[in-house]
């Protein structure tokens, strides 16, 4: 029986087939449950490499059961002690009967891993099943073993052999025992703590109360795959490694599931299911350089037609005292989720064109293009359109959210159609304009430092713009030309600022002084440095080489005074914000930020740890 047994069994086990494995799929991706099975097949048994298990274990009892039973045929019984032989015969039979089975609960268990994984860290307790199978194998295994090793224990006294029999496989049983208690151990553990083991401040505890108000705001079905390897460890650079992001990453997913209904999350295993993954990336359309990373993939929407993936290492961040690793999962997730989920999608982002900035178009010129910008903006379902002001009455569209000026170098002039649509942009009545602008630096045909010629409607808001300067740094000051300037936050900013702009270092070339003055009289808007300069610059009217410039000046004080040689911060960023209120609350607007530079929008931007983030940030 056992050997037919072993040869239907690998038949089905180790016969080619494309079919699933017996065993149940467990949480399915969507393509996964709108795939019909074949009619022809429903009746049949599926073939699948968890019958190989059986089928060898199946064979290898027959094998001992034909061995036993060539060795009892062949041995004569002992005279002098029958039933001693009988029983080191029986212990050795029911020991080896039992280690084999406990074996095959082992590679089972092995085999329906992927199952535990759902169950345990996916929360699918359907797959609950295959692991109880194989742990119900494994102990039946045990049982076995048990009671072979009774047979024999009135014999160990007196019988060397039965001794050191006995004692084997009491040593192989109580191993394995101790693993099954241990793997028991870990499972239940895991299952009735599920919150997250703190060990320091910056592991993942609970959520914000801010996060749990626009969990409950949800309306829309959002759907996060954690694609993450379980005891998974991060490493930041200088050193530095975060050892519980896998564990932070499903407290965080477990604790918005159970804020929102409309939340689900699931669990996939980069080296079990690797298929799935792929799928999942290609029907979502994922992007190339995204596909083998690790980390959150963010859905919105019946059919997931919104998406968002989070890199592992978006998932951390360094302190304030740059010693340490922190989780910034739940602002990063909360982040895109707004975004994705964000009501104004009908809503469009505007770059003006034509006035010599920065171009929206892909493959032109990189010094040139704010493309990488714009590509940001559309993965996430934002309406991105370029705005020019060719008519003569042209205006700002109705539907625009937010007007970029990427880096204007051509001087407009103070009744230019351009300047007049962005005034009646600002001041409508009902929904009051925002502008990201940035004006880096251009030259005049004199070889002077050019105006922008938004003086004037920037000086309205309380944004004072230096129509003729240029900051430049003392030279080898930095690891880059004299042209480009360090920019950090100034200390003390509004919260709200703080947040938006962090910590962040940013490189900007060929900037001009921006800095935050008086608006006009009634305006409700308050200007604030937003970022200055942090290393030695002077102040230059003259589009010279800096190096011959900075020569011209280097021992006459009368000069540095002039042009304002100092190591002191020259703000370079301004942010402008409006008091309203909400109901009985006071709040505050974001209406503007001024740079005096474009390099932050440009492809083409010195890399710098968190230049990326805070861009997105300023959208």
């Amino acid at each position: 029986i056992l050997a037919a047994l072993s040869i239907w069994w690998g038949v089905w086990g180790f016969a080619r087939s494309d079919t699933a494995p017996a065993k149940a799929d467990g949480k399915l991706l969507p393509e996964e449950v709108e795939k019909p099975a074949a009619p022809a097949d429903v009746n049949r048994p599926k073939k699948s490499p968890d019958w190989q298990i059986g089928a060898v274990w199946a064979g290898s009892v027959a094998l001992l059961c034909l061995l036993c039973a060539g060795w009892l045929y062949s041995q004569p019984p002992d005279p002098v002690s029958p039933l001693a032989t009988a029983r080191v015969e029986a212990l050795t039979f029911g020991g080896t009967v039992g280690l084999l089975t406990a074996l095959c609960g082992m590679f089972l268990g092995y085999r329906w891993y992927q199952s535990l994984v759902m169950w345990v860290g996916g929360g699918d307790r359907r797959e609950a099943k295959w692991v109880l199978y194989a742990a119900a194998v494994f102990v039946v295994g045990l049982l076995i073993m048990f009671v072979s090793l009774q047979l024999a224990r009135s014999e160990q006294r007196t019988n060397a052999t039965l001794r050191r029999i006995l004692y084997g496989f009491n040593s192989v049983f109580v191993g394995l025992l101790l693993l099954l208690v241990l793997i028991a151990a870990n499972v239940v553990s895991f299952l009735r703590v599920p919150q997250t083991l703190v060990a320091t401040d910056a592991a993942f505890t609970t959520l914000a109360d801010e996060s749990k108000r626009f969990l409950h705001s949800l309306d829309r079905p959002v759907h996060v795959y954690l694609i993450m390897p379980e005891g998974y460890s991060e490493s930041l650079g200088r050193g530095l490694t975060y050892d519980n992001l896998y564990a932070d990453c499903r407290g965080l997913l477990t604790q918005i599931e159970d804020e929102s209904r409309y939340f689900r999350w699931t669990y996939l295993s980069p080296a079990f299911d690797k298929e799935r993954i792929a799928a999942l990336m290609e029907r979502l359309r994922v992007k190339e350089s995204d596909r083998d990373q690790l980390g959150m993939l963010v859905t919105v929407g019946e059919n997931e037609e919104a998406q968002s993936f989070i890199r592992a290492t978006e998932l951390i961040d360094v302190d304030q005292s740059g010693r340490n690793l922190v989780f910034q999962g739940e602002n990063k997730l909360l982040t895109e989720l707004m975004y994705l989920t964000d009501a104004r999608a009908k809503e469009k982002v505007y770059f003006t064109q034509e006035h010599g900035e920065l171009s929206i178009e892909p493959g032109g010129d990189r010094e040139k293009s704010a493309n990488g910008v714009v590509q940001y903006l559309r993965d996430r379902r934002m309406t991105v359109e370029p705005l020019t002001f060719d008519a003569p009455n042209a205006k700002v569209p109705d539907d625009a959210a937010v007007v970029v000026i990427p880096g204007l170098r051509r001087t407009l002039a103070a009744d230019s159609v351009m300047v007049t649509a962005l005034r009646e942009y600002l001041r409508r009545p009902n929904k009051p304009g925002k502008l990201l602008v940035c004006l880096p630096a251009f030259r005049d045909p004199a070889g002077k430092v050019a105006a922008t010629g938004l003086e004037g409607l920037l000086g309205e808001f309380g944004v004072e713009v230096t129509p003729d300067r240029r900051v430049l740094s003392v030279p080898r000051q930095l690891p880059l030309p004299p042209e480009y300037v360090m920019a950090v936050p100034f200390a003390r900013l509004d919260p709200e600022l703080a947040r938006v702009v962090g910590e962040t270092s940013l490189f900007l070339r060929d900037a001009r002084p921006v800095r935050a003055g008086q608006a006009m009289p009634g305006a409700p808007v308050r200007a604030t440095n937003l970022m200055g300069t942090a290393n030695p610059t002077w102040q230059e009217p003259e589009w010279r080489a800096a190096d011959a410039l900075f020569g011209e000046f280097r021992d006459n004080p009368d000069l540095q005074r002039q042009k304002q040689l100092s190591g002191r911060p020259v703000p370079v960023a301004v942010a402008v914000v409006e008091s309203a209120t909400s109901g009985d609350k006071p709040i505050q607007r974001p209406r503007m930020i001024v740079f005096g530079s474009d390099t932050l929008l440009q492809d083409t931007a010195p890399a710098i740890a968190g230049a990326e983030e805070i861009r997105q940030q300023f959208f």
